[in-house]
């Protein structure tokens, strides 16, 4: 006997109550999912941004010139530059490398680009989660709204 993984695909209306709502809210996790992973990815950009105008300024600095140093969004330190041609750029927990202006641009760019792909291909998956939602919350509908009407003519049966 062959036993087949092709996946099959089954109407939406074939499906009951329960299984419509257990599809529901798999989607609506999907989508929450997709929403957060979408946020948390635009504020990783625009700390990448940020990144990138702190080494432009500091570039613009003479060596021995004094600046302040953003620690987060709203702390600075005050700092002297040794040496406005280099930086100390992180580039992962605790991982430090000294690079040239130019290639600590490049790096916050790049960075800027990989996130901005990926927030792409979230931005294209949405739409698509957003239509099987709202496929499966009107096939849902319809079905509750059948229930219903077979309900109230079966209390009218029983009325006469």
């Amino acid at each position: 006997m062959e036993v087949s993984n092709e996946k099959q695909a089954i109407p939406i209306a074939d499906l009951g109550v329960d299984q419509l709502t257990y599809f529901q809210r798999q989607i609506d996790q999907e989508i929450s999912f997709l929403t957060e992973s979408l946020k948390e990815l635009k504020v990783f950009e625009s700390k990448f941004i940020a990144s990138e105008e702190s080494v432009i300024n500091a570039a613009k600095v003479p060596s021995d010139g004094e600046i302040l140093v953003p620690l987060t969004e709203s702390m600075y330190i005050p700092a002297k530059i040794a040496d406005s041609k280099n930086h100390l750029i992180e580039i992962g927990t605790g991982y430090f490398v000294e690079m040239s202006t130019e290639k600590a641009v490049d790096y916050f760019r790049r960075k800027q680009a990989f996130l901005k792909k990926q927030m792409e291909v979230i931005e294209g998956v949405l739409p698509e989660k957003y239509r099987a939602r709202n496929a499966i919350v009107d096939n849902l509908q319809k079905k509750i709204n059948v229930y219903c009407s077979q309900v109230q003519m079966n209390n009218m049966n029983i009325k006469k």
